[in-house]
């Protein structure tokens, strides 16, 4: 967190009992997400669904015994998929649902995260699909059987339920609190 060091003040005083504290104090920019509170939690439902979806059909897809699931090229790209899953998954428990002004870290593990998660996410799964796809056409030998066809359109539906989460993502925008409305926060060091 050593990136947000600078939007902090360190406040040092002595308590009752003569110990030094340190308490900082929030120094820098607040931002304003463009929802309400009902907005938010239908949002982060929504958002959470979504993301379900996805870990629902891509696990069915590395289940299904399909040959072109041993080959590096197909596999690799699948379980590199699991890692943005995971971060999407925990930056989601994390979703703000109420309607106030946001420091810049937790806009950060939030909305600035997902959009690079899911993006991510694209890109590991369309490297899969296209692993497979490549697999077919040059080594398969014409005996693709109707577990690859399974196995392509569970990541097909993995890739597009992604595709929503980043387009949705995309269209959130997020304001900077204007200098006159910001209110200064203490937050006691542990």
């Amino acid at each position: 967190m050593k990136k947000y060091d600078s939007d902090y003040k360190t406040i040092l005083s002595i308590n009752e009992k003569g110990e030094q504290v340190r308490t900082y104090e929030y120094q820098g920019d607040y931002y304003k997400l463009p929802f309400d509170s009902a907005q938010m939690r239908k949002f982060k439902k929504f958002f959470m669904l979504t993301l379900a979806g996805v870990i629902l059909v891509h696990i069915l897809g590395g289940v299904i015994n399909n040959p072109g699931m041993r080959n590096f090229y197909v596999a690799i790209p699948y379980a590199f998929a699991a890692l943005p899953i995971f971060n999407l998954f925990r930056s989601g428990i994390r979703l703000p649902i109420e309607d106030r002004k946001y420091r810049r870290e937790e806009i950060s593990v939030t909305y600035e995260r997902f959009t690079n998660h899911s993006l991510f996410l694209l890109i590991a799964l369309g490297v899969c699909i296209l692993g497979e796809v490549v697999y077919l056409v040059f080594f398969s030998k014409g005996g693709a059987g109707a577990s690859e066809a399974y196995f392509l359109v569970a990541e097909c539906a993995a890739i597009a339920l992604g595709l929503v989460i980043y387009i949705s993502l995309k269209k959130v925008v997020i304001n900077k609190v204007p200098e006159e409305e910001k209110t200064t926060v203490a937050a006691e060091a542990a």
